[in-house]
């Protein structure tokens, strides 16, 4: 087993209990280990998200609402869900991308319904179309257990010409 793929394999055992998987897809590895090498500073935020599939531009996550994420009406936090449509749709465009550098150009984000301490998340994003200097991307948030719509956002992001290692 090559070393990059052990240190993923170590981080996913460290970082994402109960996520064990020795046949991830190579974007999901690469997406793991972009994860990894960046999860300082404000992406620590959701360090108890649980990224489950990236591939083709997609990437699903799934994650239980922790008292982190709530805001002080006791229900997911706006802006943690934001963070979300955000780091999730960013993975999934990078498994087109590569390394290469994007930024947010705008997010649009329409909050459904609430979710509370202790249900569980699911986040999946699709990237609509990638051109040579845009990215459109959706995402939503849904209930696991019952597949109620909490969160939808659509994320446009700018593509530069420079890579990022």
């Amino acid at each position: 087993m090559s070393s990059s793929l052990q240190r993923i394999l170590n981080f996913v055992q460290k970082y994402r209990n109960g996520f064990k998987t020795l046949e991830m897809s190579s974007s999901l590895q690469r997406i793991l280990n972009f994860v990894q090498k960046y999860r300082n500073g404000f992406d620590r935020v959701i360090d108890k998200v649980k990224i489950v599939a990236a591939e083709n531009g997609a990437c699903v996550a799934e994650f239980t609402v922790h008292e982190d994420h709530l805001n002080p009406m006791g229900t997911l936090h706006g802006g943690f869900s934001a963070t979300l449509i955000d780091n999730i749709s960013a993975y999934g465009l990078r498994t087109i991308l590569g390394n290469k550098v994007h930024f947010a150009v705008t997010m649009n984000i329409t909050y459904i319904k609430s979710a509370k301490i202790g249900e569980e998340v699911v986040v999946d994003s699709q990237t609509l179309k990638v051109g040579k200097t845009l990215a459109y991307m959706l995402v939503t948030l849904k209930n696991k257990r019952t597949g109620e719509l909490l969160v939808t956002g659509s994320h446009t992001k700018f593509i530069f010409d420079t890579e990022i290692d």
